[in-house]
Parts: structure tokens; sequence; C-alpha cells
């Protein structure tokens, strides 16, 4: 598993400063528009306000760059809480921009509301976002939208989430890291067992939790020393009863398929090589047994030949001798049998 980073503020770090309309969100968590067509119980009818999610919690997110290389980031709750609160302070509230292009500066839109996810206060997301998998601690924000275009880019599509940016400094958190040991539990005991909690290791050594049955709709989680956040996006593989189990999640940490993988035999350097030396041995012992027979088959036929031969010499002797005694009435003939054989 790539090495995940969580985002924080250091002193003197600047923190956010825009919040970007953008085609595809890092955490790939869309839009909720209202007007005259989608109406809210909380909303009225003449709004033109566009909520979306700002920071999802403990959701990891790809980055590549040149110093670290290919990575995760994630924000945690306490971290979401402080750059949502400097950027306040800083007065960037309404700082909004078009794909983080500076030069494509919204005007036209506000902030009306900014909360954080709170299940214990009642403090939920939209209804809408309920499929998005959102955390304690995400942070979601509403934006008044007075600039036409701007409301006509989102209704269709061109702008579909927020996306926040700034200046972070990253600090690497560790993951719980464990040898692989077989499971002690069948597979048919982790997916139907009633067990509330589960954990397994992952074959690159990575700890993975769930809760439940290990199942297409569950949530999958990694251990790291600081506490759990949601399974990046993509592939994770265990082993249970000497079976290697795929377990593919979606971009919300969400178990969309658990499938066995049947290994494919692996080569390792040199044994190929050995491999080949063995069938070439094999090939020429074959090759030295058909020789042999051959050789036989041969020594064999030269043997009749050589007795067929001296039957042939003694046959011409008899016929030799046989035609000098010989007698008849009848007129001669310049042609021996020998003639005759011509």
């Amino acid at each position: 598993m790539l090495p995940i980073y969580k985002m924080i503020l250091n002193e003197g770090t600047e923190g956010m400063d825009y919040i970007s309309l953008v085609s595809t969100p890092a955490h790939f968590k869309k839009f909720d528009y209202f007007n005259g067509q989608v109406v809210k119980q909380f909303f009225n009818e003449d709004e033109r306000i566009v909520t979306g999610v700002a920071i999802a919690v403990d959701l990891p997110i790809y980055r590549r760059d040149e110093t670290i290389g290919e990575h995760y980031v994630v924000f945690g709750k306490e971290e979401t809480f402080e750059i949502a609160q400097k950027m306040f302070k800083s007065g960037y509230a309404n700082n909004v921009n078009e794909m983080h292009d500076s030069n494509k500066t919204v005007k036209g839109m506000h902030l009306v509301e900014s909360y954080f996810i709170d299940s214990t206060k009642g403090k939920v997301a939209p209804d809408s976002f309920k499929n998005q998998n959102l955390k304690d601690g995400s942070w979601i924000v509403s934006y008044k939208v007075d600039n036409d275009k701007i409301w006509n880019d989102i209704k269709k599509g061109k702008h579909a989430g927020f996306s926040i940016e700034g200046w972070f400094d990253k600090k690497i958190i560790k993951t719980k890291q464990t040898k692989m040991k077989k499971e002690r539990k069948t597979f048919s005991e982790m997916v139907f067992g009633k067990s509330k909690f589960e954990t397994a290791t992952t074959v690159e050594g990575v700890e993975i939790s769930w809760t439940g049955a290990l199942e297409e709709g569950t949530e999958l989680r990694v251990v790291t020393e600081e506490g759990e956040v949601l399974a990046p996006e993509g592939i994770h593989s265990i082993e249970v009863e000497g079976m290697i189990m795929a377990i593919t999640v979606d971009g919300n940490g969400i178990i969309v398929s658990v499938e066995e993988v049947v290994a494919e035999e692996v080569v390792a350097p040199g044994e190929e090589e050995v491999a080949v030396e063995e069938v070439m041995s094999e090939i020429a012992k074959v090759i030295a047994e058909v020789q042999s027979e051959f050789s036989k088959e041969i020594e064999g036929l030269k043997e009749i030949n050589s007795k067929f031969e001296k039957q042939i010499e003694t046959l011409v002797s008899e016929l030799d001798k046989n035609e000098k005694r010989k007698f008849n009435t009848n007129a001669p003939t310049t042609k021996s049998w020998r003639n005759f054989t011509k």
C-alpha cells in the first residue's frame, strides 16, 4: 500500500485560502444544488444555493509529487476544524475560483452555511449525501450563487463539486504492520458469522478492519498508529484458508465485491533456466534412446543382408555347375542363364 500522510497546519503555515469549483473533486463528493426544480424542506424555491463537501474526513486521496512520489493524503477531524477556522479568521470564506485557476476568480458567490458532521449532536449530511459515507468531522459548506453563468454551469454539470486549495504540511502516519498469518476462521464464517468486528492482514502486511460481514456494502478501514481511516479505493487482498480473497473498495471506502483470486504459478528468477535445462536433458535422453533402437535395427538389417548375399552366392554357384553338365536336343543357344537375367 502507498504511504499515507495527514494534512496538518504547523505554526506559520498559511493554510486554506480558496475553495474551487471543479469538475471532479479529489474526494469524489458531488454537489447538491437547490432551486425551483429541486426543493428541500429547509430551502425556499427562490434560493440558488449549492451545497457540497469541502473536506471528507479520514478519506485517503491519491497524490503524486516529485518529492514524495505516489502517496495518499487524509484530513483528520481536528485538523479539518483548524483549517476551516483559520480560513474564516483570515477572511477567505468567500474566495472562490474555477478549477484552481487564479485567473478565474468567481464573483457573485458567498458562503451562507458551514458545519461539521457530528452524529452525536444530530448534525448530519443532506439526504442526497447519504451514500457518500461521510464520517464525523467532515466539513459541509453551502454557497449562495448570484452569478448566472456559474449557476447554469453547476446545473449543467460543468462544476460537480468543491475542492479546497492552500498551503499545508504533511505528516506521515504509519499503518499497523503485522506479519500475515492464515486466518483461523473460515471464509464463510467471516462473511456470515455473527461477530460484529473483524480484522485481517493484507498480503502487504497492512492490518484492515470492518464491522459485520465481509461483503458488498460493508465499510473497510485501514488500521494506523493514529486510529483508523477508510480503505483507499482499489483492491485489498487477504489470505483465508489458503485462498487469496480480493476485496474491491470504491471511493467511499465501501466494499463493492469480494472474490477469490486464482493464483498463477510464478517462476522465480533462475527457475526458468533450470526448467529449460531439465526439458533439454529429457529431450536428449529420448533422442539417445531412439538412436540406440535405430542402431540395433540397422545392425539387424545388415545381418539379414549378409545372409541374403551368401544365399545368392550359393545359388549362383549351383546354377553355374548345372549349366556345364546340362545337355538337351534343342538347338544350341548363345545365351546362358546369366544372359537371360539381363
